[in-house]
């Protein structure tokens, strides 16, 4: 019994202590089209143990912020031949991201403003770093590409706005 106790005292103070471990890191600057002003941000992934969450700083003239959420990670496979036009019902969340970088990377409107910074098209897995909370506007999610031999192909800020990360 004294066994089973220190073990469990053992393994609730090595947790208490457990080290924040960065596990996805993306940094971007946005370019608001409206104002053209420009907005650094930095969205960090952490473990603590078990559990993740995420840490998001924004500079904006001069200005800076941070605030804390929740994250998830996950892992899909995303199929050959999607295009901008993909209908979204058909789509995994994998897909659903590359296809909404896909939109807004060729929409004229935009005038090239967004861009993931890696070809979309070779992209056949996504390990995808969602932080806070997803709404009907979209998700913060940090998008790890991979191809079709699993080589990261780069990663890009997606979900809402698209931005390579740095």
């Amino acid at each position: 019994m004294k066994t089973m106790i220190l073990t469990a005292v053992m393994a609730l103070s090595s947790s208490a202590f457990a080290q924040d471990v960065v596990v996805k890191e993306c940094s971007v600057t946005m370019k608001q089209l409206e104002s053209n002003k420009t907005v650094d941000m930095t969205m960090k992934v952490i473990a603590k143990g078990n559990v993740l969450s995420s840490v998001i700083t924004q500079t904006a003239d001069g200005n800076t912020s941070s605030s804390n959420d929740v994250a998830e990670v996950q892992e899909e496979k995303v199929r050959a031949n999607l295009t901008a036009q993909s209908n979204p019902d058909d789509l995994n969340q994998a897909e659903g991201l590359i296809v909404h970088a896909m939109f807004l990377s060729e929409a004229p409107e935009l005038e090239g403003a967004y861009s993931a910074g890696i070809d979309l098209k070779k992209v056949r897995s996504a390990k995808m770093y969602t932080v806070g909370e997803k709404t009907r506007m979209g998700s913060a999610t940090i998008v790890e590409a991979h191809d079709e031999n699993n080589q990261v192909l780069g990663s890009f800020l997606g979900g809402f706005l698209v931005s390579p990360c740095k």
